[in-house]
């Protein structure tokens, strides 16, 4: 059966990070970035349901493909009704893993500094990262602290799930 790892988590957490990680570590693995459906001018109803169509159509055809046994999406996904539209789309059965990575409050802030003076990230990215943290918090999902854990120690906890 095919295994698709959803990481989720507010920006600064290592989704990317850890999703690059697992697909080094996973056989005949993909790493599927949700930024990819959402690199946006226009944000309102109309593009955030284009952004989740994209999700779902992207996801459902690596999961049919015969190439990949190991999905590895890795997206935002604040929102209890994100992940709920997401699965309930799925059209291939797959195991599922639901992961969402956390942090402390200072090692985000001082993560998400970091990449603002290398101009990675705007900063505006702070406050709305420690806004989607909370909403994230509140998804059906593992949460995985990683805080004081390396970004390989983080995917071997994702590994075992």
């Amino acid at each position: 059966m095919k295994k698709l790892y959803i990481i989720s988590g507010t920006m600064g957490v290592g989704k990317s990070t850890v999703g690059k990680l697992l697909t080094e570590k996973l056989p005949d693995s993909v790493l599927l970035e949700g930024d990819w459906c959402w690199n946006y001018a226009v944000n309102n109803a109309e593009t955030r349901q284009i952004a989740l169509d994209n999700a779902c159509d992207i996801v459902n055809r690596y999961l049919k493909s015969q190439s990949y046994r190991n999905i590895v999406f890795c997206w935002v996904f604040p929102f209890q009704s994100v992940w709920d539209m997401l699965l309930s789309r799925l059209q291939t059965p797959c195991d599922i893993v639901k992961v969402c990575l956390t942090c402390q409050q200072n090692q985000l802030v001082n993560r998400l500094q970091r990449d603002v003076k290398q101009g990675l990230r705007l900063p505006d990215v702070v406050q709305r990262s420690i806004e989607r943290q909370k909403q994230c918090l509140l998804t059906q999902t593992v949460k995985v602290d990683t805080t004081f854990l390396s970004p390989n120690q983080v995917a071997e906890v994702v590994l075992k799930m």
